[in-house]
């Protein structure tokens, strides 16, 4: 089958790496880590598992980091010990669809046929561990207290292949009412309302939504949804991404380059400018809610200055890198700093439901309109376009991409 893997081949990498200041097309360049091959097809690993005809399959950001390298070999997650043999090629995509083609005799919720989603990583059930863990018990298998612990076969294929297998516990058989484009933008809306639901906002109050990416764009319409009376401004780095966040829902739109941004966040929020040497900013009496959708270090400092005393900062964004960040106000200001893992379970109106179900159903209802953020489809063997074309956002405008089987 053809697949589209991540080498784990060191010099290549460093080599990749040392070139890449030059230009960034070195990364989907004959000379990267990445590259579409033929591989062996995957056979199913156990009786609970299921083999799958990818449809289609998103390019999320965080493939992205790592096909550009954006990896600190010193992050935390670099600690952990991987799944797969070492030295085995790294599948990528996540955000796959597509319809069963063979069930292991133990599948019970599952069928020759069905469309699935891929709604996790594998956990505790995969592994067949029991008893699972408290995590995997009421269904957030993203932070599954045993994945690193699994153990699991080199040839599993991955969203970028024509097949993969994946255990039954990490699917979703989806709704006949949603299109292949929505069904592959259940996991990135899944993340978008798990952010929300980590600390919803309440009538009246000011939120802000760092970045306009699928993970931003979805928060606003999210946070929307559960709070039609909240303010909700967009931080956006481009002119055609402050057009979509204001069809999202945005009322206010601010851009990140701007140089007087301080002063505009503290018009919208009723905050007041105080500015220190060297151009030390910060605003007292800013939003009471920031999403922030990007992670880097540098909109983490500025999220702590922008948002009030007692606030709240949700950081959705996985960049993982390590850099320097002033923290003085978490403690000066009491500001409640949260993370958003991927997504799990939520209750809403006192129903406990997994934010996958949720996304399907909010959208099947027409309450979350996610089809117009995918704007750009490739063939697996265009991805040095798709690659280029994400990398060139500013003049592509592209929001989200998809490979398309």
């Amino acid at each position: 089958m053809k697949a589209l893997v991540f080498a784990v081949n060191l010099p290549r990498i460093a080599l990749t790496k040392a070139l890449s200041p030059l230009s960034r097309s070195v990364f989907y360049s004959r000379l990267s880590a990445l590259t579409c091959t033929e591989m062996r097809e995957p056979v199913l690993p156990g009786d609970r598992w299921v083999k799958v005809r990818t449809r289609m399959c998103g390019i999320c950001g965080s493939d992205l980091h790592l096909i550009t390298l954006r990896v600190h070999p010193m992050v935390s997650l670099a600690a952990l010990p991987k799944h797969v043999p070492k030295g085995a090629p790294k599948y990528l995509g996540h955000e796959a669809v597509g319809e069963v083609v063979e069930a292991g005799s133990g599948v019970s919720g599952l069928k020759i046929g069905d469309s699935v989603a891929l709604a996790s990583g594998p956990a505790c059930e995969a592994a067949g561990l029991k008893p699972i863990c408290t995590f995997c018990q009421e269904g957030s298998r993203a932070l599954c207290q045993n994945r690193s612990e699994l153990k699991l076969p080199a040839d599993m294929g991955g969203g970028w292949s024509e097949y993969f297998v994946a255990h039954e516990s990490q699917l979703f058989r989806v709704p006949e009412k949603l299109t292949d484009t929505e069904a592959a933008l259940l996991e990135p809306t899944a993340c978008s309302i798990h952010a929300v639901r980590r600390r919803v906002p309440r009538r009246g109050e000011h939120v802000l939504v760092v970045g306009a990416g699928p993970i931003g764009l979805n928060a606003i319409q999210a946070a929307n949804l559960f709070c039609p009376e909240c303010s909700i401004t967009a931080l956006v780095k481009y002119p055609f991404q402050a057009e979509v966040a204001r069809s999202m829902g945005a009322q206010h739109v601010v851009f990140s380059r701007a140089r007087d941004l301080y002063e505009q966040i503290a018009d919208l929020t009723s905050g007041k400018v105080y500015t220190g040497k060297f151009g030390n900013k910060v605003i007292v009496g800013g939003f009471d809610v920031v999403y922030d959708c990007v992670g880097s270090a540098g909109t983490l400092k500025d999220d702590l200055r922008w948002v009030k005393t007692r606030g709240s900062v949700v950081v959705v964004g996985s960049l993982l890198e390590i850099g320097p960040f002033d923290y003085t106000p978490l403690w000066n200001q009491e500001i409640t700093l949260l993370g958003s893992e991927a997504h799990g379970v939520e209750v809403v109106d006192g129903e406990m439901v997994t934010t996958f179900a949720l996304a399907a159903r909010l959208i099947a209802e027409g309450k979350l309109n996610v089809s117009p953020l995918l704007t750009h489809r490739f063939r697996l063997a265009e991805y040095r376009e798709a690659m280029k074309t994400l990398m060139i956002k500013g003049r592509s405008a592209a929001i989200k991409a998809a490979f398309i089987f």
